[in-house]
């Protein structure tokens, strides 16, 4: 009968979803990590190199201010010790000036004792003529 003829082997193929592979979600991922990684690495090293630029001209900036200040400041050093000498020279000269007048106000007062004592003389000279014309 019927069923002698239909024990023959049926085979069936389905179709199904394939299976999710985890090899290639694991590759996937890794791949975007890099990728993200290489990115946030590269901003960094933009930032870093942005930075040590900034430095930089921080560093040379305040390098010509210090020699400009350090130039300066000579300068005011030899001024102040061109002054100092000026003054050393003006106090030389005020004392050569002080000690000559003390000299001359030496001399005038000896001239002046001189004629005092002279005056003297002749005021005792004439009271003696003075006494002698009394007499």
């Amino acid at each position: 009968g019927l069923r002698g003829q239909l024990s023959g082997n049926v085979s069936v193929e389905v179709d199904a979803a394939p299976g999710i592979d985890l090899a290639q979600v694991m590759e996937n991922t890794r791949q975007q990590y890099e990728i993200l990684a290489e990115k946030n690495r590269q901003e960094a090293k933009n930032q870093f190199d942005k930075l040590i630029e900034q430095l930089n001209m921080e560093v040379t900036t305040t390098s010509h201010q210090l020699e400009t200040h350090r130039s300066e400041i000579t300068d005011r050093r030899n001024i102040l010790q061109s002054l100092e000498i000026e003054l050393q020279s003006q106090l030389s000269w005020k004392t050569e000036r002080e000690n000559a007048v003390a000299e001359i106000e030496a001399h005038y007062r000896t001239i002046l004792t001189q004629i005092q004592m002279a005056i003297g003389n002749i005021e005792a000279q004439l009271m003696q003529l003075r006494s002698d014309m009394e007499q």
